[in-house]
């Protein structure tokens, strides 16, 4: 997936937010402002952490879930939204991370991936999340995070091969998610 088609779906989850959105006055607008409330900006403009696959799963899986909710999905070709999803979520605008937390884990990934090639046969995917309950919790991350759209990095080994039966290998171990999500 390149970056037009990644804008093109962030823009369209966006537009399908505002236009489902229910009245402010509602006892679960109200609760999830209260929880809004609560986030305060990372002062270094950036975050980002190791995170095992089998936690980046599901986050992957309720991104997919909800976007299917709104109407988003892999299917062609479109048909029309019959209903609003029963709630909202709130927008992440931008992800920061830092730059020497990255590149350590980068360059560890490199090593196990591809150490003869010096990362030539490694490409990076960057995916979509939606930060669990569980994901926030064994993260140590504070529970406004719920909810929240993040985005993963996932090393994955180029097939290399000529065989043209030949799989990609994932990266197996871990990824990294930005981290820095605003507001």
């Amino acid at each position: 997936m390149n970056k037009l088609h990644l804008a093109g779906l962030v823009g369209l989850f966006t537009t399908c937010l505002f236009s489902c959105q229910s009245p402010g006055n509602t006892p679960t607008a109200k609760a999830a402002a209260a929880v809004d409330s609560t986030i305060t900006p990372n002062p270094h403009g950036g975050g980002g952490q190791r995170v095992p696959m089998n936690e980046i799963t599901p986050c992957l899986q309720a991104y997919q879930t909800t976007m299917a909710q709104y109407g988003i999905t892999t299917d062609s070709p479109s048909v029309p939204i019959t209903k609003c999803p029963p709630q909202t979520y709130r927008i992440t605008l931008t992800e920061a991370l830092t730059y020497t937390s990255f590149r350590s884990w980068l360059d560890s990934a490199v090593n196990a991936l591809d150490s003869a090639g010096k990362g030539a046969n490694v490409n990076l995917e960057i995916l979509p999340g939606i930060c669990t309950a569980k994901f926030v919790a064994d993260m140590g991350q504070p529970a406004s995070r719920i909810g929240r759209i993040s985005f993963f990095i996932v090393p994955v080994l180029i097939d290399t091969s000529s065989t043209p039966s030949a799989k990609a290998n994932g990266s197996g171990g871990d990824g990294y998610e930005i981290g820095g999500i605003q507001p």
